[in-house]
């Protein structure tokens, strides 16, 4: 069948909607999304499974029978092969119009159509209306080697005990509930998820059940001998918070001298096969420095991403607000990188839209336990220690900001970016304690970002 199983489930996650008669393939070596229709569907699944082209024929022949499709046995081990030979090439299962005529010369023979897609808000939509979850956002531990003074997570001292975060029984419990719900992807963080001993239990654990797992990770406990570990196991993305470019700002912003530790990994990052995300937040201490570490990633290939519309968490912590930049320091990096590379296209919504889908395809679970829609928006008191995350997944609570229509945000709603901006509730929830009132912080970063636009 050419390349080994085992090499092919570390490329393709395959995701089967018998209902739909549809399967979603996410290829991780090209980061891009197929969507077979048709009896095609139950080839790529099937074969991804490990079934013999044998098992599959039969299969095909069997489904065309109930459903009355008259197929040819040729027709049927022609295309088994044609998708085989896709797979094997490692192919995004890209079909164009003409390569589909071809192979179905009899127009009673429709076995399947496939189509690449580029965007993942088809595949999003596609789980928000079968009501299952695209992807998770796990924290594994609520503690971590930093004490970042940006952070939205209170860190416990390092004198706590840990004994409430999350057991590796209860992490398994989640990992096959999503399994079951055919989540895609599963995001593992913390506090800092490689301080628990049993890491990498967890990511084998969630890898072994054919997720595209992502690690968030400061990269403090990083080295060669680990990352070469997390590209064999099979890890899709590794993305690293850089908090500045010298151990001055790290030292200011997490009370830890990180800086020549993490520019030691970049060359080895670069050679690997996961994907790396380089990302800083952009704070006072360290925007000045967003020019230079952008520089030194792009040297080694890195992609690198700086979030520039900080919400003002410390307001959830009291914390102190020259942690944030001013406007007029924002303004200096806009101008400095350039407006055109932060902005986005434009997205116009009708009315009656809900402002935010979190939780109608994606949610996030904390080191307690403690579900919530988004990692920001976290409202609600629903934990999976008292009910089962089937219950907390259907119930009313954890999408009831979906009420909330573009048509009831007063403020954005007579605003000329409103089609550009889009109103993170999380944001709006942490700065003024509701989720109609946006953040005036994050309004005013948006304003200079779409300045050529107001």
């Amino acid at each position: 069948m050419g390349l080994k199983m085992s090499r092919l489930n570390k490329i393709f996650i395959c995701r089967y909607f018998k209902n739909l008669n549809q399967a979603i393939v996410f290829n991780k070596k090209t980061d891009s999304y197929s969507l077979i229709n048709g009896i095609g569907a139950l080839i790529v699944y099937s074969f991804l499974k490990g079934n013999s082209k044998n098992k599959i024929e039969k299969n095909i022949i069997s489904l065309a029978y109930k459903k009355k499709i008259i197929i040819s046995h040729k027709f049927i081990v022609d295309n088994i092969k044609l998708i085989i030979n896709w797979l094997n090439a490692e192919s995004i299962l890209f079909v164009d119009k003409e390569q589909i005529m071809k192979s179905q010369s009899n127009k009673n023979e429709k076995l399947f159509n496939a189509k690449q897609i580029l965007d993942s808000k088809k595949i999003r939509r596609l789980y928000a209306g079968e009501k299952l979850p695209m992807s998770a956002f796990i924290e594994v531990s609520s503690m971590c080697n930093f004490q970042c003074i940006h952070c939205y997570n209170k860190i416990p001292s390092k004198k706590s005990k840990t004994s409430e975060d999350l057991s590796l029984n209860e992490i398994i419990e989640i990992l096959n509930w999503l399994k079951e719900k055919k989540c895609l992807r599963v995001t593992i963080s913390g506090g800092e998820p490689l301080i628990r001993k049993d890491f990498l239990n967890i990511i084998k654990m969630a890898i072994d059940r054919n997720f595209a797992v992502v690690v968030f990770t400061n990269g403090y406990l990083l080295n060669k001998a680990l990352i070469k570990h997390l590209e064999s196991l099979g890890v899709y993305k590794l993305e690293i918070s850089v908090l500045g470019a010298n151990e001055k700002t790290y030292k200011e912003i997490c009370g830890v001298t990180a800086s020549e530790h993490i520019k030691t990994l970049l060359p080895i990052l670069s050679k690997t096969n996961m994907r790396i995300r380089i990302k800083t937040p952009v704070l006072a201490m360290n925007y000045r420095q967003i020019p230079a570490m952008e520089k030194l990633c792009a040297s080694y290939g890195l992609r690198y991403t700086y979030d520039i519309t900080q919400m003002r968490k410390g307001l959830y912590r009291n914390m102190n607000q020259n942690v944030f930049c001013s406007l007029s320091q924002i303004d200096w990096l806009i101008n400095k990188v350039g407006r055109e590379s932060l902005q986005q296209e434009e997205d116009i919504r009708g009315p009656n839209s809900a402002n935010c889908y979190s939780g109608a395809y994606s949610f996030a679970i904390d080191a307690k336990g403690n579900v919530f829609p988004c990692a920001t928006l976290r409202y609600g008191s629903q934990n999976i220690r008292n009910k089962s995350i089937d219950e907390i997944w259907g119930s009313d609570e954890i999408r009831m900001h979906h009420n909330i229509k573009v048509d009831d945000l007063k403020t954005c709603n007579i605003c000329s970016i409103k089609n550009y901006c889009k109103m993170c509730p999380g944001a709006a929830l942490l700065a003024n304690g509701n989720l109609y009132t946006p953040d005036e912080y994050q309004c005013g970063i948006m304003k200079l970002i779409y300045k050529d636009k107001l």
